[in-house]
């Protein structure tokens, strides 16, 4: 999701449902979420390039970290969590 603009989207969320490694781009997101991808610096083109051999190095810490990310989402998107919500709102 490397991204000049904006904070968090759709795809993120989608990429802990699904259990996808999530690439962000570096000081975008809230710190809540910062856990749960791999940042980079858009600026450095071999930054992603790290990362991915930091994914392929790493597999246990990664499929924690996609665990963990699915657990985020769980607690933040659940269809009760958006219920309320809307439901406060109207």
């Amino acid at each position: 999701m490397p991204t000049f603009v904006g904070h968090y989207s759709l795809p993120l969320f989608e990429s802990f449902y699904f259990k996808i490694p999530a690439f962000f781009t570096k000081g975008l997101l809230d710190e809540s979420l910062k856990k749960y991808v791999y940042e980079i610096d858009t600026k450095i083109p071999d930054d992603l390039a790290k990362k991915l051999l930091e994914i392929e190095a790493n597999k246990h810490e990664v499929e924690n970290l996609k665990n963990d990310a699915y657990n985020f989402y769980n607690s933040f998107c659940s269809l009760g969590k958006i219920k309320k919500t809307y439901s406060d709102i109207f």
